[in-house]
């Protein structure tokens, strides 16, 4: 199946039609977001992402997203760290 790229560029698109149509999984394709490879939008009030048929015909040519800060990044999480256990060593006698 041949894409039509001129066609796109009018659309917007959820993760996961962006997930059909590049034949990846979903979680795929929100890697490629968060790792600023897909520039995307976060609608105001949701937690799904909205991707720009001019960002995925970008994407497709392997251009690099243009960062004119309408894109939206996701903050990086932050790994919980849990408190080191303190080891106490007994010497045998």
């Amino acid at each position: 199946m041949a894409l039509d790229l001129k066609a796109m560029e009018g659309m917007a698109y959820t993760v996961e039609d962006m997930a059909e149509i590049l034949r990846l999984h979903p979680d795929s394709v929100r890697r490629l977001i968060r790792d600023d490879r897909l520039r995307a939008v976060h609608p105001p009030g949701s937690r799904s992402y909205i991707i720009l048929g001019e960002d995925v015909v970008r994407y497709i040519r392997g251009e690099a997203p243009i960062d004119d800060g309408r894109g939206d990044r996701p903050k990086p999480r932050k790994k919980k760290v849990k408190p080191r256990e303190e080891r106490i060593l007994f010497d045998e006698e």
